[in-house]
């Protein structure tokens, strides 16, 4: 499997977890402090796709793999 396709693989695995969760679910702390679930499944898929991008050699994104990226505001939002 190319990682491009295992990338989109892992992706929609997330996606099918965090769809699964309600507003209070997905603003829980998880069990790496202070990180809470929005936060987390943004900062995975985020970072993914820039190391993909660096990976491949595509142009690379701006935004540093941090904490203080911008999280999920709907739980829509990840996988889009």
């Amino acid at each position: 499997m190319d990682h491009l396709t295992l990338l989109a693989y892992a992706e929609d695995e997330l996606n099918g977890v965090i769809t699964q969760l309600d507003e209070t679910e997905m603003d829980l702390v998880t069990n790496c402090p202070p990180w809470t679930v929005r936060r987390l499944a943004s900062h995975t898929l985020g970072c993914s796709w820039r190391v993909l991008e660096r990976r491949e050699g595509f142009p690379q994104s701006s935004r540093r793999c941090r904490a203080s990226s911008a999280p999920v505001s709907n739980r829509r939002d990840v996988g889009s």
